[in-house]
């Protein structure tokens, strides 16, 4: 399955540097990893993240689980090709955890299916989370009928909901810039009270929007992954807000491992953090939302 959006991650890379940080004592849990094809995005965008991608999925892979160990990532939330994602379980079976996602590239009668076969998928133990649901990419928003099955199952299982929201030229449909704020979840939540639900990108740049959901919807969490420029600012407005306990990291790390240093290194190089603070961000938040047996 071919990509054909830029990530929100190939916009992050170019702004910050790599840094020399090294492993850390402090456990980190990924709520945004992926396991994905090589070709799923052109050969030219490793230029525009400023690494070049592993030759191959095999050392993708390798690569990708070194710096979760360096990192002292325990868990990594991770979704993308079915098969690749396998092949990173049986790599790594005690830190990928299974996240099922609902394409970018699937809509109408396939999504519905798709839908459909999700508690079929569960019972099977395929996945534990779902996410990242990507339909934001086809102009549908979260209240979307189409979409009902899909909070309903979550809100029953108990079963942990990552969604990507962002608004970007590159993320956002033209004419569906409503769908691309946190607030487009509100119906969503009201509907479905008591689903956990957690926004990757944490909205980003809707952080008013972003406060006012968390404000109204106590079981809402953010990823915490965006444009290194705007991170300090972004995650300070959220601090500042008194949401310190809801914020979690993620690296959206899909063919560059790398990436994986560069966002640590954003969070521990935050000097308004505390380091309480930080391992919040880094695991304690995400160890309660997501009540996995660590």
């Amino acid at each position: 399955m071919k990509c054909r959006i830029i990530p929100l991650v190939v916009i992050f890379v170019t702004i910050l540097g790599t840094s020399s940080l090294e492993a850390q004592d402090q456990k980190v849990i990924d709520t945004q990893l992926h396991a994905l094809e090589l070709d799923i995005v052109p050969a030219h965008w490793d230029t525009l993240m400023g690494y070049k991608r592993p030759t191959s999925a095999e050392a993708l892979r390798n690569q990708t689980i070194e710096q979760l160990e360096r990192f002292n990532i325990t868990t990594a939330i991770t979704s993308g090709d079915e098969e690749r994602l396998t092949q990173f379980k049986e790599a790594a079976p005690d830190r990928i955890i299974r996240s099922q996602w609902i394409p970018w590239d699937i809509k109408g009668d396939s999504l519905r299916a798709y839908i459909d076969s999700l508690p079929t998928w569960y019972e099977q133990g395929r996945f534990q989370v779902i996410g990242e649901v990507l339909t934001q990419y086809s102009g549908i928003a979260p209240s979307d009928p189409i979409l009902d099955p899909l909070w309903s199952f979550a809100e029953r299982e108990s079963v942990p909901v990552g969604i990507h929201i962002n608004d970007l030229p590159v993320t956002c449909p033209e004419s569906f810039t409503d769908g691309c704020s946190p607030l487009a979840m509100k119906e969503v939540l009201e509907q479905y009270p008591n689903l956990k639900v957690y926004i990757m990108h944490a909205g980003y740049p809707h952080m008013q929007d972003m406060i006012e959901l968390m404000e109204s919807h106590p079981q809402v969490y953010v990823g915490i992954t965006m444009p290194p420029k705007e991170l300090h600012r972004y995650l300070k407005g959220l601090i500042d807000a008194g949401f310190g306990d809801r914020i979690m990291f993620g690296s959206d790390q899909m063919l560059w491992p790398e990436l994986i240093e560069l966002f640590v290194n954003a969070i521990e190089s935050a000097d308004f953090l505390s380091e309480e603070q930080k391992n919040a961000i880094f695991y304690d938040n995400a160890a309660g939302f997501f009540e996995f047996d660590y």
